[in-house]
């Protein structure tokens, strides 16, 4: 079907929640603010929810944001915050935060969903299924130019909904990335402009969400942070420094009644725009630590013919202590916490002072290259000190 918003809102006449999905640049968010133009001339309440934190059409990003038509455009009235603008990676709480907003709209306003454009693989997929289910939605808008495969028809066609076909706009373009970066700092600057600075003692408060260590405060200062109690957000705004155990913090908001504090990967980077933050510390290797290192050589035991990855993100270090094509037997420090965890015990001859410090052991399935563990130990009878205390203690937490 050809773009006119007023035969589309024609079409969609008689449907309370209709659902935008389109690749990035497929003109959503255009189309979704002319039918409610159209809408607002019939005399009729459109309300609509921005589902996209990465590259919001109104609102604040990094969050959910409901707004109400104007002859402006779009009018923020509410917002649920996600600290993060990746839409694929953190699709469950973007599905929870959109369900949480629905829970605000009067039951008889029309509702417009402006989805995220992630149309490709599962989590396009669970996307569309969890927005769906989550804003009971009664019609679909789909974009799709004429040149492109069909998007999610497979799924599409599973929910048995009312689906509208729409070719975009010869002037469609996806922006670039730098006018992406540029317009949603533009954006966040802007819900800014009314915060108060704060400082939040972190011992006082939970902290949820995908925090950086503490110990590396330049990875809290430009963050995104969120002031919560219960379910619902008190305070929204940025981290500009940590000093020991305490934030100093820009807020929108009052965050004297907050429990806990969410905060994921959106960052306000060196260059001030707001981007997505690079995992933290994060390296692979394949060289095992000194501590690991020659055992096998030094026992004249066959050395793995692959290498053994070790990846370092912050304070975690994990290995394959069998290397890639071994048994099954994965190695996790956690440093500064004195925990050591082994994900399947495949056969490998693990230093006993390494097997002494391990405190939990999660097995997988019961196969017989999962289980068949054996120590490294100058005393390699069955009555050697810690063997059996290991086995039986560990096993099955």
């Amino acid at each position: 079907m050809d773009l006119d918003p007023s035969s589309l809102a024609q079409r969609l006449s008689g449907r309370r929640r209709v659902l935008f999905v389109g690749a990035p640049g497929s003109g959503k968010s255009t189309l979704a603010a002319q039918i409610a133009a159209v809408l607002a001339q019939q005399g009729a309440a459109c309300t609509c929810i921005g589902g996209d934190p990465g590259s919001p059409a109104f609102g604040v990003p990094g969050a959910v944001c409901l707004g109400g038509w104007t002859a402006n455009g779009w009018e923020c009235t509410d917002l649920e915050p996600l600290c993060t603008l990746d839409a694929g990676r953190f699709r469950l709480p973007l599905i929870q935060a959109l369900g949480r907003l629905m829970k605000r709209v009067p039951q008889h306003q029309i509702m417009l969903v402006d989805g995220p454009g992630v149309v490709r693989g599962a989590a396009a997929a669970e996307l569309l299924s969890g927005f769906v289910q989550s804003a009971g939605i009664d019609a679909i808008l789909a974009l799709q130019g004429g040149g492109e495969s069909p998007t999610l028809e497979e799924e599409l066609s599973a929910f048995r909904l009312f689906v509208v076909r729409v070719r975009p706009a010869p002037e469609a373009r996806r922006p670039g990335k730098s006018a992406r970066n540029r317009r949603r700092t533009e954006l966040w600057d802007k819900y800014l402009e009314q915060s108060s600075e704060y400082r939040i003692d972190l011992n006082e408060v939970a902290l949820t969400g995908a925090p950086p260590p503490r110990e590396v405060p330049s990875a809290w200062a430009g963050r995104q942070i969120a002031l919560i109690n219960g379910r619902r957000c008190v305070a929204f705004g940025e981290v500009r420094r940590l000093d020991g155990h305490a934030l100093a913090v820009k807020l929108c908001g009052n965050p004297r009644e907050a429990q806990a504090i969410l905060i994921r990967d959106a960052m306000r980077r060196r260059d001030g725009l707001l981007r997505t933050a690079e995992l933290f510390g994060e390296s692979t290797t394949v060289s095992p630590p000194p501590d690991m290192s020659g055992t096998r050589e030094a026992l004249h035991l066959r050395t793995p013919p692959e290498p053994r990855p070790v990846a370092h993100v912050g304070a975690v270090t994990a290995m394959l202590v069998n290397g890639v094509f071994g048994d099954p037997l994965l190695h996790v420090r956690l440093q500064h916490q004195r925990r050591s965890l082994l994900f399947d015990l495949g056969e490998s001859r693990l230093p006993a002072r390494i097997a002494h410090q391990v405190t939990d052991v999660f097995i997988s399935h019961a196969h017989v290259d999962h289980i068949r563990f054996r120590l490294v130990t100058p005393f390699p009878d069955r009555q050697s000190p810690g063997v059996p205390h290991l086995w039986s203690s560990r096993i099955g937490r």
